[in-house]
């Protein structure tokens, strides 16, 4: 994935903005009433996408694409099991804990 290509760290963000809006694209595709939970189109890439959005949390620059696109991956049906959700939970207090004063 270009994303981990630590040569291309200028183009992180634009990436995780093309995937947010993928994701973004399926979440609300998921939203059609014949849409069927056992539909899994982004299983495949679901542990490189969560990565890379985890990842991205990390960093300023990446850091709003990283969460918008986390938020949507969480609004797909049957996407994120329990426990990556409290993975990503994780991540995310550690972010706020980060920023607090």
């Amino acid at each position: 994935m270009l994303y981990k290509n630590p040569d291309e760290v200028a183009y992180r963000s634009p990436i995780l903005v093309g995937l947010a809006d993928i994701i973004m694209a399926v979440s609300q595709a998921s939203m059609d009433p014949t849409f069927s939970v056992d539909e899994r189109p982004l299983e495949p890439y679901k542990d490189d996408v969560l990565g890379a959005f985890t990842s991205g949390m990390r960093s300023s620059q990446t850091r709003r694409p990283a969460l918008k696109g986390t938020l949507h991956l969480i609004r797909v049906p049957g996407c994120i099991t329990a426990d990556e959700l409290g993975y990503i939970t994780h991540n995310v207090n550690e972010l706020i804990a980060e920023s607090s004063p």
